[in-house]
């Protein structure tokens, strides 16, 4: 179970407040009570997904990424940052030895091509903005008092995704 993922408990109850996993900005937050109703694979909790993004923890085992196998289980969207062009994750990275358990349980990743999935190696974490009807799904609320920060994201460089999908192809 993704342990970034929102439980319908979760839900209809946020509230604005500075976070330090968005660099003390102000932030979207929801209550912490996973387990509680059902989850929501495609929403992630905004406190537990910046949590996961800024301390770069395995999505699955919470367990610290840092000297580890970092491997990209979506897609992402590409983004242009000034003269460059980056590919963002809103998802957390997973450590190589929870992959087969991602893969055994998640319809979502048993569907991702190529297997394995991409590694993260170079990336920058970037604070995202909420969108107001993101916000009022999220929180329950249609007031927006002013900009907050929902989730963060990994960026790449373009050029880092492609020596992967290069090496890739070299290796098979």
């Amino acid at each position: 179970m993704p342990r970034t993922a929102m439980w319908t408990g979760e839900r209809d109850q946020g509230w604005l407040a500075p976070c330090r996993h968005a660099e003390g900005r102000l932030a979207l937050h929801a209550p912490e009570l996973p387990g509680t109703g059902r989850p929501m694979f495609l929403n992630p909790h905004p406190v537990r997904q910046r949590r996961a993004m800024a301390l770069m923890l395995c999505d699955i085992c919470a367990k610290p990424l840092r000297n580890r196998t970092k491997h990209l289980l979506s897609p992402g969207r590409y983004v242009v940052v000034g003269d460059r062009a980056l590919r963002g994750y809103q998802e957390p990275c997973v450590c190589a030895d929870c992959l087969p358990l991602a893969r055994q349980w998640c319809p979502h990743v048993q569907r991702l091509e190529p297997w394995p999935p991409p590694i993260m190696r170079r990336y920058k974490t970037m604070c995202c903005v909420l969108a107001v009807a993101a916000f009022a799904e999220i929180a329950g609320k249609g007031d927006y008092p002013k900009p907050a920060v929902g989730y963060v994201k990994l960026y790449m460089p373009e050029e880092a995704v492609v020596a992967q999908t290069r090496a890739r192809k070299v290796q098979r």
